[in-house]
């Protein structure tokens, strides 16, 4: 398992990548955790990924 730096939850993870269905493979997504950590250190505040994470995961 991939063991690197923790951008964002799974939750958020699905939210943001649209995939609801399957878990996201670490060892397939490298690439595309590294420009997530670019989007959380830009325009969009820590709070806006928490409320998509209540607005679409939770019930």
């Amino acid at each position: 398992m991939y063991e690197g730096p923790q951008v964002c939850t799974q939750a958020e993870w699905r939210v943001l990548t649209g995939r609801y269905g399957k878990e996201a493979d670490p060892d397939k997504t490298k690439q595309r955790t590294t420009r997530m950590t670019i989007i959380r250190k830009g325009p969009f505040p820590k709070f806006f990924l928490h409320q998509l994470r209540l607005d679409y995961i939770l019930p």
